[in-house]
């Protein structure tokens, strides 16, 4: 369970426009200012960002250049964005980033949407 308090302390409010799900969507990321670039697995997705683990920590407001691989689907979405949140995981040197996409087209969006509803309508699982 998230803790809303932390929004609320670093002055970040708690503004999504899309429910988010949890699951296994694949994410190929580049961060070019720091010459960083990996695979990793979404903690979560949804139509406006997506929450990844990440080898070396970023900071917020560096961009992000991603892949992203629906289940199910074969084509890759490819997606730019900020990182907006940061957290150092609870496990190993691993980090958590969220991230606003800033580019992606209105057709991935779409898919991601869709990927969200479709996992909610199948398992009832979905996070607002």
């Amino acid at each position: 369970m998230r803790d809303r308090r932390r929004y609320k302390r670093s002055g970040a409010a708690d503004r999504r426009k899309h429910p988010r799900s949890d699951g296994l969507v694949l994410v190929n990321y580049k961060v070019p200012d720091l010459g960083l670039e990996g695979k990793s697995s979404a903690f979560n997705i949804s139509g406006t960002g997506v929450r990844i683990s990440l080898q070396n920590k970023i900071r917020i407001g560096v961009t992000v250049e991603m892949e992203i691989f629906l289940p199910g689907d074969s084509k890759v979405i490819p997606a730019i964005g900020d990182a907006v949140w940061i957290q150092k995981a609870a496990r190993g040197e691993m980090h958590s980033a969220s991230i606003k996409f800033t580019v992606i087209a209105q057709k991935n969006r779409t898919r991601i949407i869709e990927y969200v509803d479709r996992k909610f309508q199948k398992y009832g699982q979905r996070n607002n």
